[in-house]
């Protein structure tokens, strides 16, 4: 056996610069989710009765930027050294952090306020999130990525699960102004990597003439990526407008306390955990579309469960199940694209991406928001039920054109 091929087939974490990024990146997160928890207990606190249209509206106010400046990110990510102005955009939401800590310690942190920060930390976000994707792709031999990406969801998704529990401890210690401090201090490992990172594999070159036109052609080119472009926006839009009312729908429906929101987030971070470590493992070169249509209907159906079914131990089992289904379905749908788009074109491509499934995420937020205000105490629950049956719709519309093309492609004799 030839020494590339024992190579190609080492586990991911033993490529070391991936490794290195992915723990730095895993700090950050931490850090990340410690603010994103606090946020969320704040406006519960300060909204009052109105607080499931602050939290719709929190998520449309990060989110409407990362719709607005994610293509600038992306373009940037083919044209920039993605290590630099990675760096860049963490010490940015650095700064953004520790205003944040410094107004919460004098009390001076409204809804506005937050609002304000939401949006400027969607500006962050835009641009960090098509550059690190980028950055990955380059870490690691081409046929590596989908399982780099399986490892980066799961650094993610372990962030999930110790940044909210350790929120919800410090909380009643150090207040949101030590939180949202915490997390400032947790960029600096991120930048100081970035900054010190060498490739393993030269740069690549942008293409000459690259283009959002041309990379959008080369999505519709390949019914694969025109199929995940579509999931990615219905994704997106649906199933993520839960998450902004889950404070709401875990103290005022489930009767938890912060503890136990915090615990609904780590469920779901360790189901995450689970599922890329799956992906991570995968390196066979098998056609992961059905796999990925699976987790796409199985995320729709914890989410109807957890709607359907408003009680606390069915909630924790809810959610560990759709971080399974989340992690898989998003790993191998972020993976496949970066495996399928020219490099010079890889910036574009995850902007392209993101947007459709992160920056479509706003309106979503901002409706369901508005429509668990008008239905009144059983508002979040029905909007809860309503996304996920919508999404086990589409699955299913989705499976039924994929068993009919394939029967086109290969009929019975």
């Amino acid at each position: 056996m030839s020494q590339a091929t024992t190579e190609s087939r080492a586990p991911i974490w033993k490529e070391r610069p991936l490794r290195g990024f992915l723990l730095a990146a895993l700090a950050s997160n931490i850090g990340n989710w410690v603010q994103i928890f606090s946020e969320q207990w704040l406006v519960l606190l300060l909204a009052g009765s109105l607080a499931p249209r602050w939290a719709g509206r929190m998520g449309f106010a990060s989110g409407f930027a990362v719709l607005i400046f994610t293509p600038l990110g992306g373009s940037l990510a083919d044209k920039l050294d993605r290590r630099k102005a990675l760096a860049a955009a963490q010490f940015f939401l650095m700064l953004l952090a520790l205003t944040m800590g410094l107004l919460a310690w004098f009390h001076q942190l409204t809804l506005p306020r937050l609002l304000f920060f939401a949006m400027a930390s969607g500006v962050g976000a835009s641009v960090s999130m098509p550059m690190g994707q980028s950055l990955v792709g380059d870490l690691v031999p081409p046929e590596k990525i989908p399982a780099a990406f399986g490892l980066m969801s799961a650094q993610f998704n372990l962030s999930r699960i110790i940044g909210p529990a350790l929120a919800a401890m410090l909380f009643p210690i150090v207040g949101v102004a030590g939180n949202f401090s915490l997390n400032a201090l947790s960029f600096v490992g991120l930048v100081v990597v970035c900054l010190r990172l060498r490739l393993p594999t030269a740069h690549h070159e942008p293409l000459r003439g690259g283009s959002y036109g041309q990379t959008l052609r080369a999505f519709l080119a390949d019914p694969q990526l025109s199929a995940l472009l579509f999931m990615a926006a219905v994704w997106g839009f649906f199933a993520w407008s839960y998450f902004p009312l889950l404070p709401v729908f875990g103290s005022r429906t489930l009767g938890l306390g912060e503890r136990g929101v915090a615990g609904l987030l780590s469920s779901f971070g360790l189901g995450a955990v689970l599922g890329s470590l799956v992906v991570a493992r995968d390196v066979s070169g098998r056609d992961r579309f059905p796999r990925i249509l699976i987790a796409f209907g199985g995320f729709g159906a914890g989410l109807a469960i957890l709607g359907g079914l408003p009680h606390a131990p069915v909630a924790f089992v809810a959610m560990f199940t759709m971080g399974i289904f989340q992690a898989t379905g998003l790993s191998l749908m972020g993976g496949t694209i970066q495996r399928k788009i020219p490099p010079g074109l890889r910036g574009r491509a995850n902007a392209i991406y993101l947007t459709a499934i992160i920056g479509i995420t706003p309106l979503g937020t901002l409706l369901a928001g508005e429509i668990a205000q008008a239905l009144g105490s059983a508002g979040p629950r029905l909007v809860i039920l309503a996304d996920g049956l919508i999404l086990l719709a589409c699955a299913s519309g989705l499976g039924l054109a994929l068993r009919r093309s394939r029967q086109t492609v290969h009929p019975k004799p």
